[in-house]
């Protein structure tokens, strides 16, 4: 898989990041869906900590992605699938990863059109699949 050395600082310092959005969006999510619909600054919060977590774990992919020999990726869901193809991360860990990515699209680039209860409901799903994504990273990282 050696193209170019892997920046174990960089993965680090993502991973630490990735595990602080999961930590914050948990500690967002422990309010009632009336509550979080009048809060504003509550609802951004959680957008923002919602896409900062995917965008985290973009930038561990893509940078996964660049030292080896496989072809780019054409989008961020291509580039979990091909970590899934060096047996780097399973397909079904990788798919729900994918899910997530789809709704980053709709939240970077259509967000006027996000229904807050979705958003809501998103937050209050398992998110304990990012885990295991991160401890296949990890894994990387002893290699």
């Amino acid at each position: 898989m050696d193209k170019k050395e892997i920046n174990k600082d960089f993965i680090f310092d993502r991973i630490v990041e990735v595990e602080q959005r999961l930590s914050q969006i948990k500690q967002l999510k422990n309010t009632k869906l009336e509550d979080f619909l009048k809060d504003d600054i509550r609802r951004d919060a959680l957008k923002y900590r919602l896409l900062s977590l995917i965008e985290g774990l973009v930038s561990l992919c893509n940078h996964i992605i660049s030292r080896t020999e496989v072809s780019p990726p054409s989008t961020y869901a291509d580039c979990f699938r091909k970590l899934s193809g060096l047996g780097i991360s399973s397909d079904t860990l990788v798919e729900k990863i994918v899910k997530m990515i789809q709704f980053r699209n709709i939240l970077a680039h259509q967000y006027w059109v996000i229904d807050d209860e979705k958003i809501y409901e998103i937050a209050q799903i398992d998110h304990s699949f990012v885990n295991e994504f991160l401890k296949d990273i990890k894994q990387l990282l002893v290699k």
